[in-house]
């Protein structure tokens, strides 16, 4: 049962009026790309298998990166930003990716409808901090939806946080390292720190990081074998 689930996520939905190039993306690729869900079912996912999840792809040049690297793999992503949807799809009607598909809402809306294990990676970059206390309830990584999370991901599959916000790593560590079903790998290391050797695609959150000198690390936890 998913009716407690609504599509209204917390968040800036529209941004400034379309240029008209991007706006006619949107009309024309949409139904090529659009994931939807029916019956509580999705569909339109992409053929591939394995399939990754981003959520919050922002304008899509993650998302965009690792499609075009991994052929092989279905990617989708998850965005309420109609805008960042409308840049993405853009792109694509300039350069066409099969394995990539998008869906415009909840990402929890589309996590209770895929099938159970079916995910072999999560990307949540760069996610809204809600710095302020009062509003930590809003931050997308709480224990019900790690819960959720965890049973749509295969065991061993990968999922991949990143923030420059120090409240929000550390809230996210608490988190995750709390959840029986999540382990993370890099604190058995000799340095913690060192979370993820291999640098991710580039995006423009990561970019503004660098720019205003602010720590981004890049956090790689597992879907554990069983839980404990």
């Amino acid at each position: 049962m998913t009716s407690h689930i609504h599509n209204h996520p917390k968040g800036r939905k529209h941004g400034r009026k379309m240029r008209p190039a991007r706006l006619h993306a949107l009309n024309s690729q949409n139904d090529k790309y659009a994931v939807t869900i029916s019956n509580n079912t999705p569909r339109n996912l992409p053929p591939q298998k394995p399939l990754a999840l981003e959520i919050g792809f922002g304008n899509g040049e993650h998302l965009l990166n690792l499609a075009a690297l991994n052929p092989d793999t279905g990617f989708i992503g998850a965005e309420i930003y109609i805008n960042g949807i409308a840049r993405c799809l853009h792109r694509l009607a300039d350069d066409p990716l099969p394995n990539i598909r998008i869906f415009n809402g909840d990402c929890r809306l589309l996590l209770a409808a895929l099938p159970d294990q079916s995910l072999a990676a999560v990307y949540i970059l760069f996610p809204d901090p809600w710095p302020k206390t009062r509003h930590h309830k809003r931050r997308l990584v709480q224990p019900d939806f790690l819960d959720l999370l965890a049973a749509r991901m295969r065991p061993d599959a990968a999922l991949h946080f990143a923030s420059d916000d120090i409240g929000y790593q550390a809230h996210t560590l608490a988190f995750v390292l709390a959840h029986p079903a999540f382990a993370w790998p890099a604190a058995a290391a000799p340095h913690p720190a060192a979370v993820w050797s291999a640098a991710p695609p580039p995006s423009r959150y990561r970019r503004k990081a660098r720019k205003t000198g602010k720590s981004a690390p890049h956090f790689k936890f597992t879907r554990r074998l069983r839980s404990s």
